[in-house]
C-alpha cells in the first residue's frame, strides 16, 4: 500500500463539494454525460490521492486504510447522490453503514459467478440503495444478498451505443479474452486458481477449429482483441504463433485509450454476420443488440463450473446459439444453424433466452430517469 501511495499522483487542495460524485474512474464517461455539471471524481485504484483528505484522516484518530479515506472523501464532499459503474467492490455495500444519507446508485458492469455472491454473504448488514442489474437473475441474486433496490438495465456501455442495422454484415468475429502477459496463475478470491496457460489454450483450441470452419468454407474471420494499443498488438503476435490463413484477419483496437478502444468493438459486432465469444460479458451484450452470436462456454470445465457463464439460468449444456464442448464437430454444426437462419427467423427463435440473458435500455434512461427523481 505504501508503495501505490508514493507512485499516486498527490493533491494538495481540498476537492469541490458536489452533488454529485461518481465513484471509480470506470465509466465516468458515461456517468459525466448523465450528469453533465455539479459533479467530483473519487479516483478508487490509487492513481490520485488527495493529501488534505488523507490529513483529515489523520488528524480525527481514525485508523488509516483506504475505506477510511473513502469514507473521510465522500464526507467532506457531502454529495447528494453517489453513482459507480463497478459493482465489484465487495466495500461498496458497507459505505451506507457510514454515511446513511447519500444516495447510492451503482450498475452491475460484468459478469459475476457464483463466489463473487459467496464473498457477499460473508458479510452481513450489506446495504445499496439501488442496483442496476443485466436480467432479472442476477437481481434476484443480489437481492439474497444485498439489501437493495434492483432495476433490471442490461450493460451500461453496450446501452450507450445506438444499434445500427445499416452496415451490410459480412464474415465471422471471433472475440478474444486476451493473452497470458506472464506465466502466473488466474486467481478467483481465495477459493480457486487456475493457469493462464491452460486457460488461454481453450481459446487456441477455439480460434484453430474457427479457422478450420472459415478455410473451409470460405468465410473471413476477423479476431478482435482484448486489449488496446501496444497491448493489442502483442496480443495478436501471440496468437499468431498458433494460426495463420488467408481467411483470418486480425483487429486491434488502435487506440491507446482504452476507454476509446473498448468501444470499437459494437460497431465491429454489428457490421459482422455472426460474433463468436467465450465467458466474455460481450457475448450477451451481442445478443441483446439483436446480433447473431455463438456462445462457446470453454471456460466452465477446466474452471469446475466458476467460469460458467450459464451457471444461474436454467438451460441446457447446448442450445440454439450456445454449446459447452469446444471441438470442431460441435462447432461446425452450431454455426451452420445460426448462420442460415435469416435475421427474422433467428431473431424470433432466440428473444425469449436473449432477453431473460440480457436487457437493453438504450442511452440508459432508466438511470437517467432515476438521478432525476432523486436530484428534486
Amino acid at each position: 500500500m505504501l508503495l501505490k501511495f508514493l507512485k499516486a499522483k498527490k493533491r494538495f487542495f481540498p476537492p469541490k463539494k458536489s452533488k454529485f460524485l461518481i465513484l471509480d474512474v470506470l465509466y465516468s464517461d458515461l456517468f459525466k454525460k448523465i450528469l453533465k455539471k455539479d459533479y467530483q471524481i473519487l479516483k478508487i485504484r490509487y492513481e490520485e490521492i488527495n493529501i488534505f483528505i488523507l490529513l483529515r484522516l489523520i488528524i480525527s484518530f481514525k485508523k488509516i486504510n483506504f475505506f477510511n479515506y473513502v469514507i473521510e472523501y465522500i464526507s467532506y464532499c457531502n454529495p447528494k447522490i453517489i453513482v459507480c459503474g463497478n459493482d465489484n467492490l465487495l466495500w461498496l455495500y458497507k459505505i451506507k453503514k457510514k454515511i446513511s444519507k447519500v444516495k447510492l446508485i451503482c450498475a452491475q458492469n460484468g459478469f459475476r459467478n457464483l463466489l463473487f455472491f459467496e464473498e457477499l454473504k460473508k458479510s452481513k448488514n450489506l446495504f445499496i440503495d439501488y442496483i442496476f442489474t443485466f436480467n432479472n437473475s442476477f437481481s434476484k441474486l443480489y437481492k439474497k444478498r444485498v439489501n437493495c433496490k434492483t432495476i433490471k438495465l442490461g450493460s451500461l456501455k453496450n446501452n450507450s451505443v445506438n444499434i445500427s442495422r445499416k452496415f451490410k454484415k459480412s464474415g465471422i468475429l471471433f472475440i478474444s479474452q486476451g493473452y497470458p502477459k506472464d506465466n502466473g496463475n488466474f486467481n478467483w478470491y481465495s477459493s480457486y486458481s487456475l493457469s493462464k496457460e491452460i486457460f488461454y489454450n481453450q481459446d487456441v483450441e477455439l480460434l484453430k477449429n474457427l479457422l478450420r470452419y472459415c478455410n473451409l468454407f470460405k468465410l473471413k474471420l476477423n479476431f478482435l482483441t482484448k486489449n488496446t494499443g501496444k497491448e493489442s498488438l502483442r496480443e495478436i503476435e501471440f496468437y499468431k504463433k498458433f494460426v495463420r490463413s488467408k481467411y483470418l484477419n486480425f483487429l486491434n483496437k488502435n487506440s491507446d485509450d482504452d476507454i476509446i478502444g473498448s468501444y470499437q468493438i459494437y460497431r465491429i459486432a454489428d457490421k459482422s454476420s455472426l460474433t463468436i465469444s467465450t465467458s466474455s460479458t460481450f457475448g450477451l451484450e451481442n445478443l441483446a443488440r439483436g446480433n447473431k452470436t455463438v456462445i462457446v462456454n470453454n471456460k466452465k470445465k477446466i474452471t469446475k463450473n466458476i467460469l460458467d457463464i450459464f451457471w444461474n439460468y436454467k438451460v441446457n449444456s447446448n442450445g440454439i446459439f450456445w454449446t459447452n464442448i469446444n471441438n470442431y464437430q460441435v462447432l461446425e454444426k452450431i454455426i451452420n444453424r445460426n448462420l442460415n437462419f435469416s435475421y427474422k427467423v433467428w431473431r424470433q427463435k432466440t428473444l425469449k433466452i436473449r432477453n431473460e440473458l440480457m436487457d437493453y435500455d438504450k442511452n440508459n434512461s432508466k438511470i437517467v430517469d432515476l438521478i432525476k427523481y432523486l436530484s428534486k
